[in-house]
């Protein structure tokens, strides 16, 4: 793996910018050195050039990365950030809790609303897993059956986080200072977020199922289609966000009436990571790698640029690592998995 001296995002060996920050990838030092020397250079060049009387062209500062332009760092904020069948057009979801005939009516016939409200049952199927004109670890695109299973419609939130810590003595994440609420909750560890799962009588979403349910049935790189411009409609990232997080909810949701599946944080989910894992993933419900040092996040974030939001788009970091751009959301198995 290729680790970004920035923020220790594992990147895929032979990647130019982080996954994580966005930022260009490379030796920092080596870089600069680079940098002088040049500076030197074009000095000498001037100095010699008044002294023999001949006229000079001021040197052109290179280009700033573009990935970086689009991706601000989050520095301002005190750390550093990370990073399927065409979707009908996203339903319009009732929220209120008395509003599940309403729901239901308004999905369609890919998922419908579980008895808690805040989930949603996605039904059985099969889809294209990953890319095949993506990064090296979202490769070959490969089928794969899933089971039917509850996701959480959203993020899980600072309220419900800070709720899960006060009935067990957990210690609370910090915000970032951007307040708590319906926000989603953030610098939590993967056993945080599997502890909170377990509490909650849910667990967290396999990497396949998170998957399938971002796509909705859709073929494309997001889970409308591919049009990059209309990614603002559905998520929170590099280009919206402001460099920060926002209340959950607020975006389209796709068209299994999910919501942030795109952007917002990025969500751990219970697989260990394995860069060519898919070369021999199974075939149905497949679990990920058998071991590993890395857990898999999904999703993007509100800091990284819009094509590390796409649906297949995957990355790992290790379990004990915390950021103010990592979340989760729960999953919940259905017992006859039909």
């Amino acid at each position: 793996m290729n680790k970004c001296p920035a923020c220790g995002f594992e990147n895929n060996p032979g990647e130019k910018v982080c996954g994580g920050c966005g930022k260009p990838l490379g030796k920092p030092f080596a870089m600069r050195a680079y940098l002088l020397a040049g500076i030197l250079l074009v000095m000498s060049g001037v100095f010699l050039a008044v002294k023999m009387k001949e006229y000079y062209s001021p040197s052109t500062p290179p280009a700033p990365v573009s990935a970086t332009a689009q991706a601000p760092s989050p520095a301002t904020v005190s750390s550093t950030a990370l990073e399927p069948v065409n979707a009908a057009a996203s339903a319009t979801v009732p929220q209120s809790p008395q509003s599940v005939t309403a729901l239901q009516t308004a999905l369609p016939s890919g998922s419908t609303v579980s008895a808690d409200t805040s989930m949603v049952l996605i039904r059985a199927g099969e889809f294209a897993m990953g890319s095949d004109d993506g990064r090296k670890d979202e490769k070959p695109l490969h089928r794969v059956r899933i089971d039917a299973f509850y996701m959480d419609k959203y993020e899980v939130t600072f309220e419900q986080y800070d709720r899960f810590c006060d009935a067990t003595g957990r210690k609370k994440s910090k915000d970032a200072g951007w307040g708590r609420g319906n926000r989603p909750v953030i610098n939590v560890t993967w056993d945080d977020a599997k502890a909170y799962s377990e509490w909650a009588g849910k667990r967290l979403p396999t990497e396949a199922e998170w998957e399938y349910a971002c796509r909705a049935g859709s073929k494309g790189k997001w889970c409308y289609g591919n049009n990059e411009a209309r990614l603002v409609e559905y998520a929170w990232y590099s280009a919206n966000s402001g460099n920060m997080t926002h209340p959950v909810g607020r975006k389209k949701a796709n068209a299994w009436g999910l919501y942030d599946m795109h952007g917002g944080v990025w969500e751990w989910c219970s697989d260990w990571y394995g860069e060519n894992y898919y070369a021999s993933s199974g075939k149905r419900n497949p679990r990920g790698a058998a071991r590993g040092k890395l857990r898999v996040l999904r999703g993007g974030s509100w800091g990284i640029v819009a094509g590390f939001c796409r649906s297949s788009s995957r990355s790992g970091v290790e379990p004990g690592y915390t950021n103010i751009n990592i979340g989760f959301r729960c999953a919940s198995s259905v017992k006859n998995g039909s």
